[in-house]
């Protein structure tokens, strides 16, 4: 038997009692993970353990971001397997914050309502469809 010197803890100290785990016991971390060339970034949004390196081994693959690309997609993302990760206790670093924000919105769904297949974030979508909405207007009114 091992003693608490060598890594061993009665289940009352360490976490477990009656049989029940404590839900942090993996740090997982969603944050992105580069690809591309030199002056040229791409990334992947990826689930990995907190302990492993940016470009290191990960879990699971969830989408990818390109920065460079600022006029339409810029990034795609698995937003059910997100919301997965998320609700078993992944932190997700601030800028994958942002962009799990920005799919939400995108796919207007509101935080915690369930979510169906990947989802493509389309920046300025709903602007577009604002001035089609008041050009249509104002070509009715004037005739």
């Amino acid at each position: 038997m091992l003693s608490s010197a060598q890594g061993y803890l009665p289940p009352e100290e360490s976490g477990v009692a009656n049989g029940e785990l404590r839900q942090n016991l993996m740090a997982a971390k969603i944050r992105l993970m580069r690809t591309g060339a030199k002056n040229r970034p791409c990334y992947r949004i990826v689930v990995t353990h907190g302990a492993s390196p940016r470009d290191g081994r990960f879990i699971e693959a969830l989408g990818s971001y390109d920065p460079k690309q600022k006029d339409s997609e810029n990034f795609t993302m698995d937003l059910e397997r997100a919301e997965y990760w998320l609700g078993v206790g992944a932190q997700p670093s601030e800028t994958v914050k942002s962009l799990i924000k920005a799919a939400r919105k995108g796919a207007g769904k509101a935080k915690g309502e369930p979510l169906d297949g990947k989802t493509t974030h389309v920046p300025g979508e709903r602007r577009r469809k604002r001035v089609e909405v008041a050009v249509a207007g104002a070509d009715g009114a004037g005739e």
